[in-house]
């Protein structure tokens, strides 16, 4: 039949199993023994078909049909049977193509009956319409109703054909979100991840007139957490120019550019070309020909080019990229939805494309919504690899502060002796525990010479006072203290560091108690920092310039004498 594909092969399988694709199955045909019906749903690229290819193996008397959503699935399945068969189709396994069997003859539908399958695997059958549904699966379910079935789903598929998911409702053996995948072991952990607008012109255009709408002084000010979400969204944007080579730092390495779709590619095929030539005219770029990796030429070439310079191949969101490439030195989505389904997707079918190698990732997406996919995917992996008892913070994403603080470390490099000084506030409403702990991390790594923090006190008729999120004053005391304490050692330890040097000093006058002369540095405002105490045996004036040894410290005053 030409909507069928036969088994040649009569021999075993052989598979083997990671630890927690083993248990699925023994759960997989344990619930296809009681309820004749079972379901794994996986994300993309954890080995949910491998599952699958363990119960052909497990059962070589039984007849499968095998269902697949469409040319490129289909494509895919037969590209693993390299990997797990030398590439031959298990005698006992017919594929089957839902969208050609939809348009079999009634002839055709006889003689697939008459094969009587023992099991119908139904391979991602959220990507199934219900139109095919209807016309294929269902069809086949009542003129096999002996058959047990077992379902390969995804989590966040976003299904379109209800009756699917009733089928497997109450028999999903096995479920496993994207993070936890990540947090197990079966899915490679990014080395890295950014995410930026692009193409960022209107787009930003768009945020900076919503902005500018919502900070209406009769605006509602209920929308005071949207102006912030916008906010933060126009502080990410940052010079791709710069950003790519940071995180894709192999100049003559191998990199995946994965387009959301082939409409979108198009349109902005040429454009990011010409903006990865910017960052190295020496790139040089090649298009999959094929929807599956293994048989597209192109890929092949690709992978074989040795010459310098970056070698990119541009290639479209589709199940054919799911097969490892050895040797990435990174990837680059695309995307134009925002939705979250789609950038998990993307990522898992990048990440799985990039083999065992833990590779950095650059996520261009052209709806500000979109970036904080990146954030929330961080988030629950570093929750589900804590559940499972790892210290791995989940995957490194550069952060919204990461210009920040390079702008800080380009200032003390060329302005030697510069002193960094800020305020901040503790317990704004609306705060969350992650935030504030970005807050201490911002402290720790700046190291600012002069900081102050205050828990935020609600001012009668302002904005803020009004917002949601008002946060409790012990807890404010609380994050204001604790910033205060890392500061504390901060200055604690950059105070010892003056002893030994000379600074410059203004002299405001003598302390009459002590004798001593009250001095400032050029990082030290009146009446506000410490002061620089100077014994001398010559009298001081005020307003005078003075060479000052620092010979002793405390926590807040130096101490020293007139160098000579």
């Amino acid at each position: 039949m030409s909507n069928m594909q036969l088994g040649e092969d009569t021999t075993t399988m052989s598979m083997t199993l990671n630890p927690v694709n083993e248990a699925a199955f023994q759960k997989a045909v344990q619930s296809l023994e009681t309820l004749n019906r079972a379901a794994v749903f996986y994300p993309t690229g954890t080995g949910k078909s491998c599952i699958a290819w363990k119960v052909v193996e497990a059962h070589p008397q039984t007849t499968f049909f095998w269902l697949v959503a469409g040319a490129q699935r289909l494509a895919l399945r037969q590209a693993e049977l390299t990997r797990y068969n030398g590439g031959t189709l298990p005698g006992n396994v017919r594929f089957c193509d839902c969208e050609k069997l939809a348009a079999a003859t009634p002839e055709q539908w006889v003689r697939l009956g008459e094969q009587k399958p023992g099991c119908i695997v139904l391979d991602c059958y959220h990507e199934l319409s219900a139109v095919c549904w209807a016309q294929s699966v269902q069809k086949l379910l009542r003129m096999c109703p002996q058959a047990k079935v077992l379902g390969l789903g995804v989590p966040n598929g976003a299904p379109v054909c209800a009756a699917a998911q009733e089928l497997f409702a109450d028999c999903i053996v096995s479920h496993m979100t994207v993070a936890e995948a990540m947090a197990a072991g079966t899915m490679p952990v990014p080395s890295a991840y950014a995410a930026l607008l692009w193409p960022q012109e209107e787009e930003l255009a768009t945020l900076r007139a919503r902005i500018k709408n919502l900070c209406m002084p009769k605006g509602d000010t209920s929308l005071r957490v949207q102006y912030e979400e916008l906010s933060w969204s126009l502080r990410q944007v940052e010079n791709l120019t710069v950003l790519l080579p940071r995180l894709l730092s192999d100049t003559s390495g191998h990199y995946l550019v994965l387009f959301e779709s082939a409409a979108y590619q198009e349109k902005l095929g040429t454009e990011l070309e010409q903006l990865l030539r910017t960052v190295d005219p020496a790139v040089r770029f090649y298009a999959a020909d094929h929807a599956c990796f293994a048989d597209s030429a192109a890929v092949e070439t690709f992978l074989s080019d040795t010459a310098p310079g970056p070698k990119v191949l541009l290639c479209v969101n589709a199940p054919g990229v799911q097969q490892p490439l050895e040797g990435l030195a990174g990837v680059i989505l695309v995307r134009q939805s925002s939705l979250m389904s789609t950038f998990k997707q993307m990522l898992c079918r990048a990440l799985v494309a990039a083999g065992s190698r833990s590779v950095p990732v650059f996520d261009l997406v052209a709806q500000f919504e979109g970036l904080g996919n990146g954030r929330t995917l961080q988030r629950d992996c570093t929750e589900a690899m804590t559940r499972a008892g790892s210290k791995t913070p989940g995957f490194r994403q550069e952060r919204p502060m990461q210009q920040t603080y390079r702008l800080y470390g380009k200032l003390r490099r060329e302005i030697p002796g510069i002193t960094l000084r800020t305020t901040l506030i503790a317990g704004f409403p609306g705060e969350t525990e992650e935030q504030f702990e970005d807050l201490c991390n911002f402290v720790k790594e700046v190291r600012f010479d002069r900081l102050g923090c205050f828990a935020y006190s609600a001012e009668e008729n302002t904005v803020a006072a009004k917002m949601d999120g008002q946060i409790d004053q012990e807890t404010k005391d609380r994050r204001a203290e604790l910033v205060m304490q890392i500061q504390t050692g901060i200055m604690a330890q950059k105070q010892a560091e003056k002893v030994g040097q000379t600074v410059r000093v203004l002299c405001d006058g003598i302390d009459e108690e002590s004798g001593l002369y009250l001095c400032r540095t050029t990082g030290d405002a009146p009446e506000v920092d410490g002061n620089v105490c100077v014994s001398s045996e010559e009298p001081l004036y005020p307003g005078q310039f003075y060479d000052v040894l620092v010979e002793d410290s405390d926590l807040y005053d130096l101490y020293g004498t007139v160098a000579k």
